[in-house]
């Protein structure tokens, strides 16, 4: 399986958007060179590093509610989750650049809402965990994708589906409840059971 590594190259709000709404830039490499990627389904959870940041005294003031007194931060100052997002990747050989679209509403995180709200200004540092599903050729050329197949279905043709859940998509649980987005159908002829672990 191609390695991928991610560098966030940078944001940007969007104008006269109907929620307000930032675009971080991500650039996707992938490993070894000339590797060819059909599908990324990515997903993005970022998390405020508040422990990384230093804070003035109006600052702390305001975070007391997040955070409690400054003197117990040791114990309290945690790092905090901002959002969840994702994007769809369209095929690439070695390196593209996606976007990945965060919504800033008040009420999509209260508390991410009260920090930043907190700040007087300056940087704010931020952990990006990446994971999703990854479509790629083999060395024959077949599509390729390691996946839990979660039910067989049959439709009105009477055409087998099989509903495939990616155990590595924060999503699974929803997949697994049929939910819509996070199950993925393919014919019983586009895929190919992995062997026995060694």
């Amino acid at each position: 399986m191609p390695d991928l590594n991610f560098q966030i190259t940078g944001v940007e709000a969007v104008a006269r958007g109907v929620v307000p709404l930032l675009h971080f830039g991500v650039r996707i490499s992938v490993q070894p060179a000339n590797h060819t990627i059909h599908r990324l389904f990515l997903n993005a959870q970022i998390q405020i590093q508040s422990p990384q940041r230093r804070y003035t005294p109006a600052e702390k003031k305001r975070l007391f509610e997040l955070f409690g007194p400054p003197e117990g931060w040791g114990q309290t100052l945690e790092s905090r989750l901002w959002a969840h997002t994702s994007a769809t990747v369209g095929a690439f050989t070695d390196e593209v650049e996606a976007i990945l679209p965060v919504p800033c509403t008040y009420d999509l995180n209260l508390a991410a809402t009260k920090y930043f709200y907190a700040l007087e200004g300056g940087e704010v540092p931020l952990l990006f965990l990446f994971s999703g599903p990854l479509f790629y050729p083999s060395e024959d050329g077949r599509l390729q994708v390691e996946a839990v197949v979660e039910a067989v279905e049959q439709d009105l043709e009477k055409k087998v589906h099989l509903a495939v859940v990616f155990e590595d998509d924060p999503g699974r649980d929803l997949g697994r409840s049929r939910q819509p987005g996070h199950r993925f159908f393919f014919g019983i002829d586009e895929v190919e059971p992995l062997g026995e672990a060694g």
